[in-house]
């Protein structure tokens, strides 16, 4: 029986091979399960595509095809192209493109954030993992992941850090296009850039590097950028942001909000 909306459920076969075990995270674009292969019983992560199909094909398929295996990028493991279901009833899985990746079953980076500051030791190798990861994607190509955050850090059972999910993926120096509109990409605002946040401004790797900063304050302070009472956008139209980025820079953590 499948889920709401023709979208994979729990004890479910997809491909006559992968048994849906659970859902493990999604968005808006996309839902994310573990399944287990029937045959081999190995462990993936399947990604199923709930928003548009040729945006997931052209941008995200394409690119994890490309890109050349690497200990910290959750690596893919097959596609299965579908057909997309124009017709109004509810899509079925497997006429659908979906993606097995890599399981990591270490949980995320912010299964392991409590709120304190980690051990600069350890936040330093994790924070290397990612570097290291966003690197290799854009060995190839300068790729702008645009969703960096801890959510999108995934630990295999060695702990190794892993970096996620490329669903807003750009290739920036092949397309060098603006960023089109706050509502065209969505994503997590506190760990993105401000001209995402604000639709100002070109897209590249930059935003990462804003996005990578922020999870390492947010690592050796224990404390988020962004508490949950600070709406982001209206922070980045202040004259005060400004000023307030220069303190961290200083090294006085003095969050909004507080």
């Amino acid at each position: 029986m499948h889920g709401q909306g023709g979208v994979p459920a729990p004890g479910e076969t997809m491909l006559d091979r992968y048994l849906v075990e659970r859902r493990i995270g999604g968005g808006t674009s996309s839902q994310v399960f573990q399944v287990r292969d029937r045959a081999t019983r190995l462990e993936y992560a399947l990604k199923y595509p709930t928003g548009g199909v040729s945006a997931f094909v052209e941008r995200e398929v394409r690119f994890w095809l490309r890109l050349s295996p690497h200990r910290n990028v959750v690596s893919i493991a097959d596609v299965h192209l579908g057909e997309e279901e124009e017709a109004a009833a509810a899509p079925q899985p497997g006429g659908r493109p979906i993606v097995l990746l890599e399981y990591a079953d270490g949980g995320t980076l912010r299964s392991r954030m409590t709120g304190e500051p980690w051990p600069a030791g350890q936040a330093l190798r994790v924070l290397a993992g990612i570097a290291a990861g966003m690197a290799h994607a854009s060995s190839r190509v300068e790729a702008a992941h645009l969703d960096l955050k801890p959510e999108n850090v995934l630990f295999d059972a060695a702990g190794t850090a892993k970096v996620s999910d490329f669903g807003l993926v750009r290739e920036v120096r092949r397309t060098r296009t603006g960023y089109p509109s706050v509502a065209a990409i969505t994503g997590t605002r506190g760990y993105q850039a401000p001209e995402i946040v604000l639709g100002t401004g070109p897209v590249d790797t930059r935003c990462d590097i804003y996005s990578f900063g922020l999870i390492a304050l947010e690592l050796l302070t224990g404390k988020s950028m962004f508490p949950g009472n600070v709406q982001v956008e209206e922070f980045y139209r202040r004259a005060a942001a400004v000023e307030l980025l220069d303190l961290h820079v200083a090294g006085e953590h003095r969050l909004p909000g507080q």
